[in-house]
């Protein structure tokens, strides 16, 4: 299992997309492989090399967003595992099943909130103010308040 904290990308038309994964192509992929590539090496111990790339090209690759949430200024943690894992659990939303992991992570990895375009946006936020004063008095110190924010984009429903 891979995981990586990834800066979101926000694209506003096709051509900037494109724009952008070639910079990151170029800036991320290329550079991993020149670093990876071994010189001496036959073709069948390079072979791992595609699965390596293959595996940066995906995770790249969640991490474009509409340049309508540009504000969020979202920070990814994203997984790499295989398809078929006991890591993976699921969850309902939307008559959809979600997949998940459940991590342990310290307390402050996560330093504030931002609360997307949701329904009862207003709402959220006082759960989250709540939530933020329990996980402030648990753990003992200020320091593990959240700042918690709300965003500009509108919730539209179809």
């Amino acid at each position: 299992v891979n995981i990586e904290f990834i800066e979101c990308h926000y694209i506003i038309d096709k051509n900037s997309a494109k724009e952008k994964a070639f910079e990151l192509v170029f800036s991320k992929v290329i550079e991993a492989m020149s670093a990876w590539w071994q010189k001496d090496s036959t073709p069948e111990k390079n072979k791992h090399l595609y699965f390596d790339l293959k595996e940066i090209i995906s995770m790249l690759a969640t991490t474009f967003k509409h340049s309508a949430f540009s504000e969020e200024e979202e920070i990814r943690l994203v997984i790499s595992d295989e398809i078929v894992s006991k890591k993976i659990n699921f969850r309902a939303k939307n008559n959809v099943l979600i997949p998940f992991y459940e991590l342990e992570l310290e307390p402050d990895v996560f330093t504030g909130v931002k609360i997307g375009p949701v329904d009862n946006q207003k709402i959220s936020a006082q759960s989250l103010d709540i939530y933020n004063s329990h996980r402030t008095a648990k753990l003992g110190d200020d320091k593990f308040q959240l700042v918690i924010e709300t965003s500009e984009v509108p919730y539209r429903t179809l």
